[in-house]
């Protein structure tokens, strides 16, 4: 069967392969890949490949979270939490028919920490990574040079992943995305930017971790992956058989699909951070705790669900999502929507209609506040809602679009603005770190707390899991207590998939389909 994907992103003239391939499937993916490199990319998007080309030295059982075996058959971490120690599998080959063994994890660690690579996210994974020692071909140690208590969990995720020495020495850093070669349950096949990425199923694959369960023989041989960034089309694609599986569904699409039988609706809940707005305690008016405090009383966060989210999501009311470690559930319900306490507690800071024009002002200042909106998650449409909720009290909010992460960035290093959104997704919750270190680049509020920094340090040494609990729990109070941020959901991946879709399964980290044991019907 040959599909026509008119208007979905990419080159639109072009079919895509499936052909007559029954057991060949077609996958959306939701944006474009800027570079399909693991140990380059930080995209989700790229991260659904290479779950599938490669494999990683642990993982996390997607439905305990526990660590459990991959390339590495065992591991140890000394005492100190400094020297981890991998028992390599010794059956493993890569797609080229080359061995896995220690050295190989070495040179690729080497690549990670090249100069010349640019890594976005593999290098950050392993933390206070310093050196590597290799033992035999198939037990190898690395060693830290400080505790970094989530590294097994970087090293669990699809960006710290390995190459076949051969394929990389055979090509140049750029060419090596179109030339992968790994060890996992897929090879690749053909890459076109922009448009499709097409894998076949790994015939000498018989390592995969314990949650694989055993080939029957009626499984899939081919995934096409193909680029549908508009989310307005995904449905219509669904509906009409050019995909077999697509996330990142609009709410309103799952709300007219959810009865029909021809498609399956899969929620997949995404730990990490809630999807929040995060304060700019430097800029006037969000400066004042008060006045933090009273948007988050101003805010019906459970109208947002309603009408924005259909109630496919959560209601959003910490820092963290509940799915993720450590996750604080002392503050749901707590900072419910009350207008008339946001109204009490910004006049208790002297805010008040002095020209009777329906606005606030402080000694003639207007509480006109900026929100700067990607286009994602329906954050545009939240932003819409939550402008109505606070001219209601005689708050003005400037909408303040931008069309992509780089224009996100690039609008958050002026610090001009109130509010705006940085995703943070992961299990571990040390992906706070980044969002309130004081000295962070990705630290949108501004905040600066040596108490907090010296607590979101700790907490990613601590090898006790108790006391990382008690520890996270106290940063997460922190943020809360200082109205740091305004929580809005739990996000939710709302995947479609055709009814004949059989066994589709995510990962630990919710973004990362397990399409190893996939079936059509």
């Amino acid at each position: 069967m040959l599909f026509f994907l008119a208007g979905c992103g990419g080159d639109t003239s072009l079919t895509i392969p499936c052909e007559e391939d029954t057991r060949c499937l077609l996958y959306g993916i939701t944006s474009d890949i800027l570079i399909l490199d693991p140990h380059v990319s930080n995209s989700i998007e790229a991260g659904i490949i290479f779950r599938q080309l490669y494999d990683t030295l642990i993982y996390r059982d997607p439905s305990t979270g526990e660590f459990v075996p991959g390339l590495a058959q065992s591991w140890e971490q000394s005492q100190d939490g400094l020297v981890y120690t991998f028992n390599l599998r010794q059956d493993v080959v890569f797609h080229d028919g080359t061995p896995f063994t220690s050295e190989s994890v070495a040179q690729n660690i080497d690549r990670i920490f090249n100069a010349d690579i640019n890594s976005q996210k593999a290098r950050l994974l392993l933390g206070s990574f310093s050196r590597y020692e290799i033992i035999d071909d198939y037990t190898i140690k690395i060693h830290l040079f400080e505790p970094y208590t989530p590294f097994l969990d970087g090293l669990a995720q699809p960006f710290v992943v390995f190459a076949s020495p051969q394929s990389l020495g055979s090509y140049t850093n750029l060419r090596y995305q179109f030339h992968q070669i790994g060890t996992g349950p897929f090879q690749l096949d053909n890459y076109l930017p922009g448009e499709r990425i097409e894998i076949s199923r790994n015939p000498r694959y018989i390592w995969g971790p314990p949650f694989y369960s055993a080939l029957n023989g009626t499984e899939i041989n081919r995934i096409v992956f193909k680029i549908i960034s508009d989310p307005v089309l995904r449905g219509d694609i669904l509906i009409n058989k050019q995909v077999d599986v697509v996330g990142e569904m609009l709410t309103s699409d799952a709300n007219i699909l959810a009865n029909n039988s021809s498609v399956q609706l899969l929620p997949i809940d995404i730990p990490g951070q809630t999807v929040q707005l995060q304060f700019n305690t430097k800029e006037l008016h969000t400066d004042q705790l008060a006045v933090r405090q009273a948007l988050l009383y101003a805010t019906n966060r459970i109208a947002i669900i309603d009408a924005v989210f259909l109630n496919y999501s959560p209601v959003g009311w910490s820092p963290l999502s509940q799915s993720t470690q450590f996750a604080h559930t002392g503050y749901i319900n707590q900072f419910p929507y009350d207008a008339s306490r946001a109204l009490e507690l910004l006049q208790s800071v002297g805010y008040q209609d002095s020209d009777s024009d329906g606005f606030l002002d402080l000694d003639g200042e207007k509480l006109e506040l900026t929100i700067v909106v990607p286009p994602w998650g329906q954050l545009p449409e939240v932003a819409g809602v939550l402008r109505g909720q606070w001219r209601a009290i005689g708050i003005d909010l400037i909408i303040d679009p931008v069309p992509g992460l780089n224009s996100l960035i690039n609008r958050l290093a002026s610090g001009d603005y109130h509010l705006a959104s940085l995703d943070a997704f992961g299990f571990d919750p040390s992906i706070l770190n980044n969002s309130f270190m004081s000295n962070s680049p990705g630290n949108v509020t501004r905040y600066e707390n040596v108490e907090l920094d010296n607590l979101l340090i700790q907490a990613t040494q601590e090898q006790d899991n108790l006391a990382r609990r008690s520890q996270y729990f106290e940063i997460q109070s922190i943020i809360m207590q200082e109205a740091l941020i305004l929580p809005i959901r739990e996000y939710v991946n709302i995947n479609g998939i055709q009814s004949n879709i059989i066994d589709l399964r995510f990962d630990a980290y919710g973004w990362y389909p397990i399409l190893y044991n996939i079936t059509i019907q």
